[in-house]
């Protein structure tokens, strides 16, 4: 069955559940995504098809570049506006808007870079980092309100995720029009590599046979290829994954299981 990672670049106008629920009718797998996007924002999204799914935590948490548009509500002065975004790079305390699923409590996110690329009219044209769980709509409007102008988001599009990029997604339309869609999935192989994990190599079938069944390894059951200090471990067994673990005082305790 398929498995594996696919980037993909959600059009304006569909939810993020209807674009998962049409990924998994292209795959025939059950899908999940790592992160939704607003139903009228565009723009790259990380979808985990098959078993697959069970990585999806190690995806949470990474930083999000965007394009968009703000809509400053009257006249303003650009220098002005260009000080007033300055004050909103750095640690920012932010208040989730009304609409969302989390409590509303103030909470800290990082502004790495906020900044104008065009300014046509009242539309101001930006691009912005920020920490994982920022509300850019929020942050447009809370600029709006520092400038006492007001503001609020017009357009918005989702260029990065972590080290993803949009560059390298693939359009929905072209993902079902596809007569081999197969070939825009990262392998589920390929994952812990891309994510950095160390990696390790099982190599009698005796100690496969446990890994599969969920009991912890000894550290010298396996074999360490590649070591990233603070990592998870993926481990392998003849080029297939098994799953993901965690060292503590030299025995693996698995985080998820991946192999059949």
């Amino acid at each position: 069955m398929p498995s594996g990672l696919l980037l993909v670049d959600k059009p304006s106008n569909i939810t993020s559940g209807e674009l998962v629920r049409r990924i998994e009718k292209i795959f025939g797998e059950k899908a999940g995504h790592t992160g939704i996007l607003d139903p009228k924002v565009s723009g790259l999204m990380l979808i985990l098809v098959g078993k697959a799914r069970k990585l999806a935590k190690f995806f949470f948490g990474m930083d999000k570049e965007y394009e968009g548009i703000m809509h400053v509500h009257k006249e303003f002065d650009e220098k002005e506006l260009r000080k007033v975004i300055k004050e909103f790079e750095g640690e920012i305390i932010q208040l989730p808007p009304k609409r969302s699923k989390v409590a509303r409590v103030p909470r800290k996110r990082k502004i790495y870079y906020f900044r104008i690329l065009k300014i046509e009219g009242k539309d101001v044209y930006f691009r912005v980092k920020c920490e994982a769980g920022t509300y850019i709509r929020k942050l447009c409007h809370d600029i709006g309100e520092r400038l006492k102008k007001g503001a609020h988001m017009k357009w918005l599009r989702r260029l990065k995720v972590g080290d993803f990029s949009i560059e390298n997604a693939v359009k929905l339309e072209k993902l079902e029009d596809s007569k081999d869609p197969g070939k825009y999935l990262v392998p589920i192989e390929k994952i812990p590599e891309i994510l950095n994990f160390s990696i390790a190599m099982i190599e009698k079938e005796k100690i496969f046979r446990k890994a599969r069944n969920g009991a912890p390894l000894k550290k010298e059951e396996i074999s360490i290829k590649n070591k990233r200090n603070d990592k998870p471990i993926a481990i392998y067994y003849k080029k297939k994954i098994v799953g993901i673990a965690n060292e503590k005082k030299g025995t693996l305790f698995w985080d998820c299981v991946l192999a059949d």
